[in-house]
This record gives C-alpha cells, sequence and structure tokens, in this order.
C-alpha cells in the first residue's frame, strides 16, 4: 500500500509543472516567489490526502470511460483540498507574523481556484486521466501483493 501513497505524492508534486501550462495557474504558483516550494508540497500533500479519500471509487475503475470520469472529477477534489490547504496556511502565516486575515480573503479563494481550475480543464483532465491510471495500476499491484 505504500507504492500507491508514494506514487499519488509524486504525481501531486508533477501538478506543479502540469499548472505551470496555463498562463493564469503559473502566475498563481510562481507569483510569490518565497512559497513555490509550499505550493509544490500543497499539492503533493492534497494528491496524498485524495488518493487515500478515494482509495475504493479509484481502485474500481474498469473501463477507459470510469478512469476518464475519475479525472474529470478526483483533480477538482483535489483542487478543493489544496485550496484548504493553502488557506491554513495563510491563516498560520498570519497568526505567527501578527494579525489575522479576513474571511472574504480566506473564501474568496474557492470561487477563484475552481474557476483557475476549470479552465486549465485542457492540462488537468489529461494529467488527472495519467495520474487516474497509475494510480489505479499501483493499487491493483499493493492488493495483488497483499
Amino acid at each position: 500500500m505504500m507504492r500507491y501513497y508514494v506514487t499519488a505524492t509524486a504525481l501531486g508534486a508533477g501538478w506543479f509543472i502540469v499548472l505551470l501550462i496555463p498562463a493564469w495557474t503559473r502566475q498563481w504558483l510562481l507569483g510569490d516567489r518565497q512559497i513555490v516550494a509550499w505550493h509544490v508540497a500543497g499539492l503533493a500533500l492534497s494528491s496524498f490526502l485524495v488518493a487515500y479519500a478515494f482509495k475504493r471509487w479509484i481502485g474500481t475503475a474498469d473501463s477507459f470511460a470510469s478512469h476518464l470520469r475519475r479525472a474529470a472529477i478526483l483533480p477538482y477534489a483535489g483542487c478543493l483540498a489544496y485550496l484548504t490547504l493553502f488557506n491554513i496556511f495563510i491563516w498560520l502565516k498570519q497568526i505567527f507574523v501578527g494579525g489575522l486575515t479576513n474571511l472574504y480573503e480566506t473564501l474568496i479563494l474557492y470561487p477563484w481556484g475552481l474557476s483557475y481550475a476549470l479552465i486549465a480543464c485542457f492540462v488537468v483532465i489529461p494529467y488527472g486521466l495519467l495520474c487516474q491510471i497509475l494510480m489505479s495500476r499501483a493499487l491493483a499491484a499493493a492488493v495483488a501483493r497483499d
């Protein structure tokens, strides 16, 4: 099972490179060079969390259509996980530096982030399909080994 989660984490870090293709997501990821490493770590952790939460659904894909359906849905679940982790990061950073961020700044990230991810579907869905197929295979190999 460890291989499944390592695969998920590595593919999550790969999202950083994929999301550098569209200009709007590239601006988000490279806008503040001081937190680029955080973006990579956040994407990897988000992928791990999605792999954990949707393990059964990922493993039950048995046709190209079912893989494609998961590739069209799971990246957006990962986007929500990433945005939540990012909000936690920002709130913790503000608390340690001093002061708080407001609720509007926290909540506005969700429609903006999901909109960016939806517009970037031309890279999100193909990479999501690759991730889905690789995750499904890693899970099948882990189950077969046990």
